[in-house]
């Protein structure tokens, strides 16, 4: 993060952070109730967004609070997390949700529900929102709220990222 610090997703151990030598974890008697965490990102404002197995959560303080299950944020299991340029956090795993200040856009993705899994989201320089599912890949269709998958790219995208003379690479499995 902007202050050094490296916190650690674990593979069912829970959430790290190191800070100034120190090693903390975070468990469910600080409020993360999943110790399978996918997924951290802190957002322009500093804030920290974990993702795991079985909810979003974000960092306050030395506790972890839950996100999703309320505000009108449904359930989710999270994969990706994701800050676009005007601000908003993709989160994508079993939904792909939208997170604006109080408000919660859905995105249905084409395919069937276990194929269509979100594994990564990118936002790439022109704009354009592209989604790594268990079944390919997936772009925003410009000027509206619908996703088109990306018949060329079958199975599943585990990483997309843009390097600086605009590419778009894809990791697949």
């Amino acid at each position: 993060t902007r202050d050094n610090t490296l916190w650690i997703g674990t593979e069912g151990g829970g959430l790290i952070r190191y800070r100034n030598s120190e090693f903390r974890s975070f468990s469910s008697s600080d409020g993360l109730t999943n110790a399978f965490v996918r997924s951290v990102l802190q957002d322009a404002k500093g804030q920290i967004w974990i993702g795991t197995d079985d909810g979003l959560f974000r960092q306050n303080g030395e506790r972890i609070e839950r996100v999703d299950g309320k505000n009108g944020i449904p359930l989710i299991a999270v994969h990706a997390i994701h800050e676009d340029r005007e601000g908003h956090i993709w989160v994508g795993g079993s939904k792909l949700l939208r997170l604006d200040g109080e408000s919660v856009v859905e995105f249905p993705l084409e395919g069937a529900a276990s194929q269509n899994r979100v594994k990564t989201i990118q936002e790439t320089a022109n704009g354009t929102v592209w989604v790594g599912t268990v079944s390919g890949l997936q772009k925003l269709v410009s000027g509206t709220a619908s996703f088109k998958s990306v018949r060329e790219i079958v199975g599943t995208v585990r990483f997309l990222r843009e390097t600086s003379d605009g590419r778009l690479w894809i990791g697949t499995i």
